[in-house]
């Protein structure tokens, strides 16, 4: 065994020094793992250079071409062979003292040496003040002689067929529109960071999104993600020690069904935290259905002795020297602004069989949403009938909005968003299936404002949802207009933020999922955002339309998502509870 080790020992070789081209490879591993990450690297070169205005062209979903145009500073010619060059930059003046006080975005050199060594790379910059550019290529890590070059002030990157010079790791990129959707999340997350630079994002001649220069941060969210949502969100902001944080939260009432729309962006860099994560989740904590994610975005600023951004190649992750003031700063931030917007109302039975109304009927004297007469189950189900709903004098409705309903034994307490959500959802489910699910026509198509990357993801999400009778069509850049709804769809439905979940749940696929799972996660979408929204005031003959139609369901004590509808209590359990 110990000759076959030596054996083995010998074979492998001795130490050597790694050629400087293998070295880079090695490198672009770590910092270039798709398009995206060349968008992340050149951007922020821009960023860097302080350019005021940034272009970002992409073709076959930046696998073909990446060309960032910026007006930044420039680069001098007898600079460019070292931009281009490893362990080489602009960005660390004071040596290793600024090495653990970062001020910018990243290190100049560093990506464009590991892009050259596995792509075809051509910079041409002109710095501010020269007559003259200047242009080096390179292919496959080769760097060709630097040569005079017409060009405007500021840098031009272009990069062709990314890992053409390395065909294993091109075979590990996905499809175009993957690749695409990824490239324009990363530009925007970078556009959002840096409010005072305008971005213009194109693929192959078509516009994915143009956002214009602001002074304040916060405009940039309607820019990007559209007025709709920027006018739900509500400002917050807080301060411990040296960290700040400002920024905008969703009202409890504007939830996805993932967390893609919570941006943190740490010293104008986009970041993602599991502390301030942890301290989103927190602050949200009592105000939130399960698995359902807020719409966040937080600007920190940190001083940055007090925050090291090496932990991770791509910069993405951080480390905080005094992370608990960072996470109380981001938590109350959120929590102060939620407890002074949505306070707890007080639980008290009304008086009367009438709902107390705490606050008019959002929509007038129209039901908050459509119960008409129980129709025959659609399912065949071994379980028992449920008894017959409790008269209007016998089911009243707490100020919170939860249902109490008197039984023969004791009483029920029902969540009826819960319950209206599995009605909904085993309705929808049944009509789909047996292929009577009716569709009605939108006299006015209603618009929906998309982010960059639900633009791009509209495309694969358009057949699944017309097979559910929803038939959503682009309408201009950076909105989709909504043709036609399943007739059950209620009229107080919130469209625009139906259409934005059920996208997301379709984008959200990492592989192509079952269909039938694709399926049921849309219909379950789809019911819980057409429900009923607790603390919605229910009419006595609306409550009982909602009871009758529990008899009706399958599995009415849990909603779609495994959420409890019902909790019963007996007498019995209530004379123990007061000692009798």
């Amino acid at each position: 065994m110990y000759r076959e080790a030596a054996e083995g020992a010998t074979r492998m070789g001795r130490i050597s020094r790694l050629p400087p081209d293998l070295v880079n490879q090695i490198a672009a591993g770590e910092v270039v793992e798709r398009p995206a990450s060349v968008v992340k690297e050149l951007v922020e070169n821009a960023l860097d250079a302080g350019a005021r205005r940034i272009e970002v062209h992409l073709e076959g979903g930046g696998k073909r071409l990446v060309r960032i145009v910026d007006d930044g500073e420039g680069i001098a010619p007898e600079d460019l062979p070292l931009a281009v060059a490893s362990h080489a930059t602009s960005k660390l003046p004071g040596g290793l003292d600024d090495l653990f006080e970062i001020r910018t975005l990243g290190f100049r050199g560093e990506a464009l040496a590991s892009v050259g060594s596995v792509a075809d790379l051509r910079l041409v910059s002109r710095a501010r003040g020269a007559p003259l550019g200047a242009e080096v290529r390179v292919r496959a890590g080769e760097v060709d002689p630097v040569r005079p070059a017409a060009a405007a002030g500021g840098t031009v990157v272009e990069v062709r067929d990314l890992f053409a010079a390395v065909p294993a790791r091109r075979k590990f990129l996905r499809d175009d529109g993957v690749e695409l959707k990824h490239c324009i999340e990363t530009a925007t997350r970078l556009a959002l960071a840096s409010p005072g630079v305008a971005f213009r994002v194109d693929h192959e001649g078509r516009r994915a999104f143009e956002a214009r220069a602001v002074e304040d941060p916060i405009a940039r969210v309607g820019d990007l993600f559209g007025r709709d949502l920027a006018r739900d969100l509500i400002p917050v902001e807080a301060a411990r020690g040296r960290a700040r944080v400002r920024g905008l939260a969703s009202l409890p009432h504007r939830t996805r069904a993932d967390s893609a729309l919570q941006h943190v962006l740490l010293n104008s860099r986009p970041v993602r935290d599991r502390l301030i994560a942890g301290a989103i989740r927190d602050a949200y904590d009592g105000f939130l259905m399960v698995r359902r994610a807020p719409v966040v975005f937080l600007w920190l600023d940190v001083a940055p002795d007090l925050v090291d951004v090496n932990v991770h190649p791509a910069k993405l992750e951080v480390r905080f020297r005094e992370p608990r003031e960072v996470f109380q700063a981001a938590r109350h931030a959120i929590r102060s602004a939620l407890e002074a917007s949505c306070p707890v109302p007080a639980l008290a039975l009304t008086g009367t069989p009438t709902p107390a109304r705490t606050a008019p009927l959002p929509f007038g004297d129209r039901a908050p949403f459509p119960l008409p007469a129980p129709s025959p189950s659609p399912f065949l189900s071994s379980l028992a009938p449920s008894p017959s709903p409790a008269p209007a004098d016998r089911c009243f409705q707490l100020r919170s909005g939860y249902l109490i309903e008197e039984t023969a034994d004791g009483f029920r307490l029902i969540d009826p968003h819960a319950l209206h959500e599995r009605i909904l959802y085993e309705e929808l489910k049944a009509r789909v299936l047996a292929g009577a699910l009716e569709v009605q026509s939108l006299l006015v198509p209603a618009l929906v404002d998309l982010e960059p990357a639900a633009e791009a993801a509209l495309e694969a999400a358009r057949e699944p949802l017309a097979a559910l009778g929803l038939v959503v069509e682009p309408f201009g850049p950076g909105v989709a207009a909504v043709q036609a709804v399943p007739a059950l769809i209620p009229a107080r439905c919130d469209l625009a933020a139906l259409v934005l979940d059920l996208i997301a749940a379709v984008a959200a696929e990492r592989r192509p999922p079952a269909r039938e799972a694709v399926f049921d996660s849309l219909l379950a979408t789809m019911a819980c955002k057409a429900a009923v929204k607790l603390g919605d005031p229910l009419k006595p003959g609306e409550m009982e339309a909602l009871l009758a139609r529990r008899a009706l369901a399958e599995r009415s004590h849990l909603c779609p998502h495994g959420r409890p509808t019902t909790l019963s209590f007996t007498q019995a359990e209530l004379e123990r509870q007061f000692r009798r």
